[in-house]
């Protein structure tokens, strides 16, 4: 298994990190959410999930605008600005989707925990960073 995360790229390797912090902070969490049943303890955990979701789509969605801009492509202007309101929109759709559905008195998804999921991905980065800049 080692082998094939050192066999990644350097945003692949980042991506796959952040996908097992979100998903080890879910884990954590989930027995809170038994031993106190509430629609609180679920909607903060539905709201991490989502963000999650989406932070790691969105940093997908980067890698993607990044390569399109470093190609010799024709209509690289065009998809680059795709990608960046294609991430802007997932962002805003997480939360509003959150609000809305909190405004309307029915709190599923905790807007905080989704915020609160936007950010591991830039924590990864700069440990990302700061590790390969230590190794040499």
């Amino acid at each position: 298994m080692k082998m094939r995360f050192k066999n990644l790229n350097e945003n692949n390797q980042i991506m796959v990190m952040n996908a097992v912090f979100l998903a080890l902070i879910a884990i954590c969490f989930l027995p809170f959410c038994f031993e106190f049943p509430s629609t609180v303890m679920f909607s903060l955990l539905y709201g991490w999930l989502i963000g999650g979701v989406i932070s790691v789509i969105c940093f997908a969605l980067l890698v993607s605008q990044i390569n399109a801009l470093t190609s010799d492509d024709a209509g690289v202007r065009i998809r680059s600005m795709t990608l960046y309101f294609g991430r802007f929109l997932l962002y805003a759709v997480g939360l509003g989707l959150a609000g809305y559905l909190y405004y309307i008195d029915i709190p599923v998804i905790n807007i905080f925990a989704v915020c609160a999921a936007y950010m591991p991905i830039r924590l990864i980065i700069v440990a990302y960073k700061r590790k390969v800049r230590l190794q040499k």
